[in-house]
């Protein structure tokens, strides 16, 4: 392989394979080809040899569960339909969708918990408040309480 130094006006210098038929690691789907954990292939795109850790073969295959992002039939329910485009709407508004099941639940606990306190004071308390609001609102315009 030949290896050319280019030289910047830093004293750091970049380098730059020339040879294009390196070989590189390949993930195997079977898991029967490999059994040292690391097997290689030609390439005609890369500039570099890089090691990369052939998967176990006691692991499932690598791929996100997107079954929660799914949307449901139209056809079926357009009411779930709606319900699933709200539930998207704010998982991604305010970043729920990238937290765990508990910690949603965890989070949505706490939300739920402070809106009923805040609900619970506005009902028991305004009202009063307002009224003590009215009085001295009287008293400061015309002078005299009621």
């Amino acid at each position: 392989m030949r290896v050319t130094y280019i030289a910047l006006r830093v004293p750091i210098a970049v380098i730059v394979f020339v040879n294009q038929t390196a070989t590189v690691p390949t993930f195997s789907n079977d898991h029967t080809t490999s059994r040292k954990g690391i097997e290689t292939r030609r390439d005609e795109t890369t500039t570099g040899i890089s090691m990369i850790r052939d998967i176990p073969p006691h692991y499932p295959p690598a791929r996100p569960n997107l079954k929660a992002f799914r949307a449901p039939d139209k056809s079926q329910s357009k009411f779930f339909y709606l319900l699933w485009r709200i539930q998207m709407w704010v998982e991604g508004t305010f970043g729920l969708a990238v937290l765990e099941p508990w910690e949603k639940a965890l989070l949505l606990m706490i939300f739920l918990i402070t809106s009923i306190l805040l609900v619970t004071g506005i009902i028991r308390f305004l009202p009063q408040h307002m009224l003590d609001v009215k009085g001295r609102v009287v008293y400061y315009l015309f002078g005299d309480g009621i």
